[in-house]
């Protein structure tokens, strides 16, 4: 969700990091358009290994909880109660009250700009917010302050990873585990790190000694579920995926895996119901929004199709993946007679992708 706020930390130049590591493989070929063409040259099969947990969202929008207003009213009282706005941070992001939640948290660090549990709560909220270069400006002032901050450093090097910065990641994975050998989360992102070097075997290694060490480990089994995918073990990558889902609800990224499984095998059903799960899990999924309205698209319902494949564009009008969204979008206002808007989409998304191939090739 975009914010007007500015940020607590200055914002670092954006690592030019591709959706290659992050997203899933699509087959099939779109009828009018350059679609699958498109996709084809972009992705490859599975979500890029991931570990550390991220600020679980609520499923449903609700109303304001007891908590939330019992602590509205104890920083209105005091806003020097600095738990107070950390825990309202917290209550706002599991609400999708996400630029409440940042709001929050930055009050929190206003008061103690040292303060862990706010500074890495923020950093998973940056990142679900798709700002991960703010998400380790905050990790670096927190370690700056504490070296020995091993859960800091672990979130960091996790967000690296993510990002495609291995050998960063890898060398701050290597100093968690001199300081801390049994850390769960550390060996379940070197076992993250060492599956996108290609070392599938290695990798299997540490996320089964993760699990060993923490049965419930965020990611873990999302891992396990990649590792299976690689030897093309379907069967276990969707018992691994459902293993995510059953033991963390709010795992969007381990729903969307779990559709690309269904659509391999042609299950349309359980491809659309896991893909609504992913966005509903996480209302600012970019990539589920886009590939949710291919897949209505597909199903020929239109309607559907415009409305997520907006929600996607809005969410982030130049991203990775805005060809998609134009590119369906043209053809359902085809499919719909309007070749006016058809056209009008065919040509944005054409020039968005060609903007992005210029700058791939640019960075080669």
């Amino acid at each position: 969700m975009p914010t007007n706020r500015t940020p607590l930390f200055v914002r670092l130049p954006r690592d030019q990091a591709t959706a290659l590591d992050r997203l899933a493989d699509v087959t099939g070929r779109h009828k009018q358009h350059l679609v699958s063409e498109l996709l084809a040259d972009r992705l490859t099969p599975g979500v890029g290994p991931v570990s550390v947990g991220r600020l679980e969202v609520a499923n449903t929008p609700e109303a304001r909880t007891d908590e939330v207003l019992t602590l509205e009213e104890a920083v209105r009282k005091d806003p020097q109660v600095i738990d107070a706005w950390l825990l309202m941070g917290n209550e706002y992001a599991r609400h999708r009250e996400l630029d409440r939640a940042l709001e929050c948290f930055q009050r929190a660090l206003a008061l103690k700009p040292d303060y862990d549990l706010a500074t890495m709560n923020m950093a998973n909220l940056y990142r679900d917010l798709g700002r991960p270069a703010d998400a380790i400006v905050g990790l670096k002032h927190l370690l700056a302050v504490n070296p020995n901050h091993v859960q800091a450093r672990q979130q960091m090097a996790q967000i690296l990873l993510d990002e495609g910065q291995l050998g960063d990641a890898e060398r701050e994975l290597t100093t968690v585990l001199q300081q801390d050998e049994q850390m769960a989360a550390a060996h379940n992102s070197l076992g993250a790190l060492r599956l996108k070097q290609g070392e599938t075997e290695a990798g299997e290694r540490e996320i089964r000694r993760a699990l060993a060490e923490r049965p419930d480990l965020a990611f873990a089994h999302f891992n396990l579920a990649l590792v299976a995918e690689r030897r093309g073990d379907w069967a276990s990558a969707e018992t691994e995926y459902q293993s995510e889902i059953q033991q963390h609800p709010g795992s969007y990224m381990a729903q969307f895996n779990l559709g690309k499984l269904y659509e391999q095998r042609g299950d349309r059903a359980g491809q659309l119901r896991a893909y609504q799960s992913a966005v509903l899990g996480n209302p600012q999924f970019v990539e589920g929004h886009l590939f949710l309205a291919k897949l209505y698209l597909d199903l020929r319902r239109l309607d559907d199709a415009i409305e997520s494949a907006r929600r996607g564009l809005e969410l982030q009008p130049g991203g990775e993946w805005a060809p998609l969204g134009h590119f369906v979008l043209a053809d359902a206002f085809a499919a719909r007679g309007n070749r006016e808007a058809a056209a009008r989409e065919t040509e944005e998304g054409h020039r968005l992708a060609a903007r992005r191939t210029g700058k791939s090739s640019t960075n080669r």
